[in-house]
């Protein structure tokens, strides 16, 4: 009778914390869902009245009211534009060499990556 004790407390001591993890994860995950869904519910009905009422988007367009305020307008320039800005900051064709340093080393290496 001593090694089939043995292993029902086994059972019980590895199955117990096991099915008590499951129905807790269970327990959690459910709780996050329904959170997540009574919140989604509540501000389904803000979105769909905002959107919905035509006063409320011509504030939005124009700026009016306090719960709107006017933005400046932001200018975005094109790649085209960028380039002509960097080479009017920067002159191509005068500039000074200065030389990478190399490491300790390099020598040693010969021809790795040169074809021959």
């Amino acid at each position: 009778m001593g090694p089939r004790s043995q292993k029902g407390s086994s059972l019980l001591q590895t199955a117990a914390p096991f099915m008590i993890f499951m129905v807790a994860g269970w327990f959690g995950i459910m709780t996050l869902q329904q959170s997540k869904r009574d919140i989604r519910a509540v501000t389904r009905g803000l979105d769909a009245v905002e959107e919905s009422d035509p006063l409320e988007r011509m504030r939005a367009a124009y700026g009016i009211g306090a719960t709107h305020e006017k933005k400046p307008a932001v200018r975005v320039s094109t790649i085209q534009e960028e380039l002509e800005n960097v080479k009017k900051k920067i002159d191509l064709s005068d500039f000074e060499y200065v030389p990478v340093p190399r490491t300790e080393g390099w020598e040693e290496l010969g021809d790795v990556g040169r074809e021959q």
